[in-house]
C-alpha cells in the first residue's frame, strides 16, 4: 500500500544502511533482519537465472520476451544496489486505519514517487536517501514464506512496499488469484503492480538451489534433472549365452539283461475234448 504522507518515523536517528526498525519485539527484530539478508539474496539470484520464456514471469507479468525480461533483470539489478546503498526505516503501527487489509504501508518519499531503477547503478549508490514503511497485525500474523495454504508471506509483503518505494509500482489488484488475472487480462498493469512483483520475487526463493523446487501455492515437487549433454548413451550391448554342454559317458552302455530260466513250453490237456451236440432237432425230409 502507498501512502501519501510522512510520519514521526523520519526522527528516527538514521544508522548503517538496510532495514532500522522501531517498535517490534527482539523476536520480530531477529525475523526480519533474516528477511532482509533473504530478500537482498533472491533479488541478486532471480537476476542471475531469469531467463526468456519464464513461466513466473508470464504467470505474474503476462509477458515473458526477452525485450521484458532484459527490463526486469535490470530491476532486479538495481533494486538490490538501492538496497545495499540506503536506509530503510520500518516501524510498527497500525497501518489499519489507512487500509483495510492492514497488512502493510509505504510513506511517499521526499522525491516523490517515480521509479529509481531507470537510473543507473553508480548514481543509484551516490548520496543518501531513506525510504519509510509500516507494517501492521496482520502482517506479524502472516506466515514468514507463502504456504499452500497462505500466499501472502512477510517476505512477499516487504518486497511489495519496497517496490512501491524503488520501483513506483500500484496498488491495482491484492490476492494471488487476482494478480493472476490481472496479468491475463492488463499485463500493462500487472507489470506495475506491488503484489505481482512480491508473488514473482518470492516464486524465485521457491525454486532456487537453497530451496527445492516448490509450484506457488503448491506441493513441494523435486527440481527437474538437466538433461545430459552429447549423443544418447547407447543401450547396452547383450552376448549371446553359450550352448549347455551335453555329457557324453566315456564307459560303454551295458547290454540288456538276459534271463538264465528257460521259458516253459505252452500246457496241453491230455483229455480229448468231447464233441459238440446241437439242441436243435434236426429236420427230416418226407
Amino acid at each position: 500500500m502507498r501512502k501519501k504522507c510522512c510520519r514521526s518515523i523520519r526522527n528516527t536517528k538514521e544508522k548503517a544502511m538496510g532495514f532500522e526498525l522501531t517498535g517490534f519485539s527482539a523476536e520480530q527484530e531477529k525475523a526480519l533482519r533474516e528477511l532482509e539478508a533473504e530478500i537482498l539474496s533472491v533479488l541478486d539470484d532471480a537476476a542471475a537465472r531469469l531467463q526468456a520464456g519464464d513461466v513466473n514471469s508470464d504467470r505474474f507479468f503476462g509477458q515473458s520476451d526477452n525485450l521484458w525480461i532484459t527490463q526486469v533483470k535490470t530491476k532486479l539489478r538495481r533494486c538490490a544496489a538501492l538496497f545495499r546503498a540506503h536506509d530503510f526505516f520500518i516501524e510498527f503501527e497500525e497501518t489499519s486505519k489507512m487500509s483495510p487489509s492492514g497488512f502493510a504501508a509505504a510513506d511517499r518519499p521526499k522525491s516523490g514517487w517515480h521509479d529509481r531503477t531507470r537510473n543507473s547503478i553508480g548514481s543509484l549508490s551516490s548520496g543518501k536517501k531513506s525510504f519509510y514503511l509500516k507494517l501492521d497485525f496482520a502482517y506479524v500474523m502472516a506466515p514468514v514464506y507463502r504456504t499452500a495454504a497462505n500466499s501472502d508471506s512477510k517476505f512477499q509483503t516487504l518486497v511489495h512496499e519496497l517496490t512501491h518505494q524503488m520501483l513506483d509500482t500500484h496498488d491495482f489488484a491484492y490476492g494471488l488469484a487476482k494478480c493472476e488475472t490481472l496479468a491475463m487480462k492488463n499485463r500493462k498493469q500487472a507489470q506495475q503492480n506491488a503484489d505481482n512483483w512480491g508473488y514473482f520475487v518470492e516464486a524465485f526463493r521457491c525454486v532456487g538451489p537453497a530451496h527445492p523446487g516448490t509450484p506457488y501455492g503448491g506441493p513441494a515437487v523435486p527440481p527437474k534433472k538437466a538433461a545430459p549433454k552429447g549423443p544418447p548413451t547407447p543401450p547396452p550391448k547383450f552376448r549371446p549365452l553359450p550352448p549347455l554342454p551335453i555329457k557324453v559317458s566315456s564307459k560303454p552302455a551295458p547290454p540288456p539283461k538276459v534271463s538264465s530260466k528257460p521259458v516253459p513250453p505252452p500246457k496241453v490237456s491230455s483229455k480229448p475234448a468231447p464233441p459238440k451236440v446241437s439242441s436243435k432237432p434236426r429236420g427230416f425230409g418226407p
